[in-house]
């Protein structure tokens, strides 16, 4: 697990390191140069050839003052060094003056004027300008500063976060440096992970400068991920030799219709795939022969004919919502199991394990937004069950009222209230993936696996499906026990989209494309 800190958590954490732990200021600064250096070498070392031409553009903050210190490594180690800085020098930070009076010493060339080197050609072109501080819109000085950097040819690396980019959020303040990587200190930033940011940012690469979380002291940041390495066996369970089908789960699926039969199909695949041990798919007796044909080792019921109160006492883990449409039929179907449900937990006490859980995706989350009334008894139930909600922006705009831009602006503290006031587990799907759920504060992940072959039909269905099968297997299914559950399937879902196109490409995947690397991905457990 990695920490994700927005600029408020990553300056305290500095803050702690050089006040409570007594680290100076100058060596965080020099460990940060002196590791920028390390990494773009080992990157960069067949183009950084003795004659390159490296450009410093500094800042007026400490941010600028890494920048110098960079340009002074690569200038002792005999490379063609210029560094650009405002000739404003009291407006200087403390820690930028200092760097400057080293860098003056040992003769570095620094210049003021930006027009004697736009013209120039610079084999690396370094933005040390803002880093993480920024927090409004760049003027318009700077903002032709960027432009130009950015139009001018040779590799670009940006300090801790590319210029222009808001630290938090990933919003881009007018315009935003495009780096080809960047490095930053200490800690992933939030703003590196979510679009539209993370398109500006190149390779993201950690730099240890000896801040590390001892300097959280009792802070907790909000925000993790997870690297893209992890071996399932690090975050699922392995399955025990002395087990039956229902030590692994009894997952209910109410999915499918008349006119979308094959999101039940791909959801069931991707429950039994996933490793849940019984799969009972409640659909329109229509769907039976197509369903039993295709997934015989699922069991069938019809949702015109089954007795709903037997079949939720049966199952510990529900799953409502893939094609199921957003009929008469489909609405009545759904508003009966909440019922029923609330009937069962109205004398449970709130936030304690439950046994069952329930995702609710597609429709299910469309007749949420249409239905009120529905929406509101779903939010009495969270008080009591796990529900785990998975929409895509478009649907979590509508269940929020609001356009998708207005969620797009200010994804990750609308997904904040929208917690807090829905009381659910919330995947917010997106090219960055991001799970929410608040319990007493605001907890997030960021999802770094996944492409954008995965951006076809049926995907949101196997995501469901994988989602559902391990939440089936959490024996002790408290909210913060399924939260980590649905991160694991959003990060697996993620893993086997990116196994299916290294497979066969990007372009061509289907939604079946992604199942048929699930036995591959959890060979191990």
């Amino acid at each position: 697990m990695l920490p994700v800190l927005n600029a408020d958590e990553m300056r305290l954490a500095d803050e702690n390191t050089i006040k409570y732990f007594k680290m100076p200021q100058l060596v965080l600064m020099e460990r940060a140069a002196l590791e920028t250096k390390r990494m773009t070498l080992e990157q960069y070392h067949k183009q950084l050839s003795d004659d390159a031409k490296i450009l410093i553009v500094a800042g007026k903050g400490n941010n600028g003052g890494d920048g110098v210190a960079l340009a002074r490594l690569f200038h002792l180690a005999g490379y063609d060094v210029t560094v650009f800085i405002s000739p404003e020098r009291d407006r200087f930070s403390d820690a930028l003056k200092k760097q400057v009076e080293i860098a003056d010493v040992y003769k570095l060339r620094i210049e003021s004027d930006f027009e004697t080197i736009q013209n120039q050609k610079y084999t690396l072109i370094v933005d040390a300008l803002f880093g993480i501080g920024l927090s409004r819109q760049l003027s318009d000085e700077y903002q032709r500063i960027i432009t130009i950097l950015n139009e001018m040819s040779g590799i670009k690396v940006a300090l801790d976060i590319p210029s222009g980019l808001c630290a938090d959020d990933g919003h881009v303040f007018g315009t935003v440096f495009h780096a080809d990587m960047t490095i930053t200190f200490g800690f992933l930033k939030t703003g590196l992970l979510l679009y539209p940011g993370k398109a500006y940012c190149g390779n993201v690469i950690v730099a240890d400068i000896g801040i590390d979380k001892a300097s959280f002291r009792e802070m907790s940041p909000n925000g993790f991920t997870y690297p893209k390495n992890l071996k399932m066996t690090d975050i699922f369970p392995k399955r025990m030799d002395n087990s039956h089908k229902g030590t692994y789960g009894k997952v209910l699926l109410v999915a499918g219709s008349e006119a979308a039969p094959g999101a039940a199909l791909l959801a069931g695949k991707s429950i039994l795939k996933t490793g849940a041990g019984m799969l009972k798919v409640l659909t329109p007796l229509c769907n039976k022969e197509l369903l039993l044909s295709a997934l015989p080792e699922a069991m069938f019921a019809a949702s015109e004919h089954t007795d709903m109160k037997e079949a939720l006492t049966w199952c510990d883990q529900l799953v409502i919502g893939p094609g199921l449409g957003t009929s008469e039929d489909a609405k009545n179907l759904f508003i009966n199991i909440v019922k029923l449900l609330q009937e069962e937990f109205t004398s449970f006490e709130p936030m304690k394990t439950a046994r069952l859980s329930i995702v609710i995706d597609a429709d299910g989350l469309n007749l949420m937004a249409e239905h009120e009334d529905l929406f509101k008894h779903l939010r009495t139930l969270a008080t009591r069950v796990p529900i785990i909600l998975t929409p895509h922006m478009a649907e979590l705009a509508r269940l929020m009222k609001i356009s998708v831009k207005e969620l797009s602006d200010n994804r990750l503290e609308l997904l904040n209230t929208f917690c807090q006031k829905t009381g659910c587990i919330v995947v917010s799907k997106d090219a960055a993936t991001l799970v929410g759920m608040y319990s007493n504060a605001f907890r997030f992940y960021v999802n770094q696996t996944g492409n954008n072959g995965m951006a076809t039909a049926g995907s949101g269905d196997v995501l469901a499906g994988i989602t559902g099968a391990v939440l089936a297997g959490i024996k002790n299914k408290t909210f913060e026990n399924c939260f980590d559950g649905t991160v694991h399937a959003v990060y697996s879902h993620g893993l086997a989209g990116d196994m299916a196109a290294d497979k066969i490409g990007k372009a061509s995947m289907l939604a079946g494309d992604i199942i048929e690397q699930l036995p591959i991905l959890l060979k191990e457990l």
